[in-house]
């Protein structure tokens, strides 16, 4: 980054050192102190924001779900040149290295949110035109492991590979989408999940939308279960929220423990 830029305006606010290999910072759960992050380097990997991260083999191993942004020389300056490709990286902590990475869709996918209590699958912004976002997939990552998957993707046709990164896609791990309509796009992500009843996938995915042609903006409620993403309430908002502008939801419980928050 180069604060400098930001604030006059003159140049562009960040550049890429082509010299240096990308790196993955990883820390231990119940670390102490800095002293014990691990970096590993990931080639070509341009992350900006994470999906999710979990453990495997007790420990040793980690596996890491992030939108790789590509070509990185244009963050910010060119955001139209811009593809984010959701891809799923496999870290040996002991040997500090990567063992396997793939790509999970060739759509231009960013923003994802999970179920804390089911974290295997995300909602992900679909950025399309980049600096927009024009609607909603969900991704399942347990779907895309495993010599079988890529194997029935191939038989089906459905595997490819992305003409921006060069790396075999696997499209089964796409399972839903839900778009609202010409001109109309999305902001912000929210997953919530239901307090009682039901299993662990069920919940809701928030978000706003504004229709650039009525000019009118919603907040809008979805089924994070259904198959379409299937929308259970859209309320008028009186005025526009803008792209991008990030929030956090809090449960109406949880919010006289939010004494701190004036």
């Amino acid at each position: 980054m180069k604060p400098l830029a930001i604030f006059t305006r003159m140049g562009p606010p960040m550049e890429c050192e082509a010299r240096k290999v990308p790196r993955v910072g990883i820390i231990p759960r119940y670390a102490t102190d800095e002293s014990e992050m691990k970096w590993i380097e990931v080639p070509g990997f341009n992350f900006v924001h994470s999906v999710n991260v979990w453990d495997e083999k007790g420990g040793e191993a980690a596996v890491l779900v992030a939108a790789n942004v590509v070509p990185v020389e244009h963050m910010l300056e060119r955001m139209d040149l811009l593809h984010c490709c959701v891809e799923m990286v496999g870290i040996n902590l002991r040997e500090g290295k990567v063992v396997g990475r793939r790509a999970l869709s060739r759509r231009n996918l960013q923003w994802g949110v999970i179920n804390p209590k089911k974290s295997r699958h995300a909602f992900m912004a679909i950025r399309d035109p980049m600096t927009k976002v024009s609607g909603i997939v969900k991704l399942y990552f347990d779907r895309a492991s495993g010599e079988d998957c890529m194997q029935e993707k191939i038989l089906r046709g459905a595997a490819f590979v992305s003409e921006v990164t060069g790396i075999l896609l696997l499209q089964l791990t796409l399972v839903m989408d839900r778009s609202f309509g010409e001109r109309c796009f999305v902001g912000e992500l929210f997953f919530v999940g239901k307090e009682e009843g039901g299993d662990k996938g069920d919940g809701y995915v928030l978000t706003y939308t504004h229709n650039e042609g009525s000019g009118e903006s919603s907040f809008m409620v979805m089924d994070a279960k259904s198959s379409t993403l299937d929308i259970v309430a859209s309320v008028r908002l009186p005025q526009r929220v803008p792209y991008g502008f990030h929030g956090l939801f809090v449960c109406q419980k949880d919010l006289p423990k939010k004494k701190n928050w004036q």
